[in-house]
């Protein structure tokens, strides 16, 4: 079962033969089967893709130094502010300023800004950061949390990596 010859020496007699039937009775054989195993063949292979895929870009690799990683070094957050339009597009410009325009969240709030700042824990040089809302929705006897992604994994020039820190 091991070698390649075998196992098709036994894909071919299972292909002409077929070992399930449908419910009309004949066995499913020959170009029928052959569209079952490449269905089969293309969901094994695209479902690994897919996620593999999903794992890898939930990390980070650091260009320098070539360490991996995906835990913020730091979140802010802040209450939601009236223009959210001009937060975002002020922060993808990479206006960091804007940060210090917004009001630091205190307690829980229905709605606000989160601002995940990610630097490489080897050597601190790369940095990069998300920006999401959160929303509280409040559930029959629980609070769930709704966040969705305003800008995500945008790189930081090494000069304002020192200022977010603090």
């Amino acid at each position: 079962m091991l070698s390649p010859v075998h196992l098709l020496n036994i894909a071919r007699v299972v292909m002409e033969e077929g070992t399930w039937g449908m419910t009309s009775g004949d066995n499913v054989a020959g170009l029928e089967l052959a569209c079952v195993w490449i269905a089969e063949g293309l969901m094994i292979v695209g479902g690994s893709i897919y996620m593999a895929r999903g794992g890898l870009t939930s990390y980070i690799c650091c260009p320098d130094c070539t360490v991996w990683f995906k835990d913020p070094t730091k979140t802010m957050s802040y209450e939601m502010p009236e223009d959210l339009d001009k937060v975002v597009h002020d922060l993808k410009g990479l206006n960091l300023k804007t940060l210090h325009h917004l009001t630091p969240l205190t307690g829980q709030k229905p709605a606000s800004l989160e601002f995940d700042i990610f630097f490489c824990p080897a050597c601190s040089t790369f940095g990069c950061f998300d920006l999401q809302t959160v929303e509280l929705i409040q559930k029959k006897k629980k609070v769930e949390t709704k966040k969705a992604k305003l800008i995500d994994r945008l790189l930081l020039p090494k000069e304002g990596l020192a200022d977010l820190l603090k």
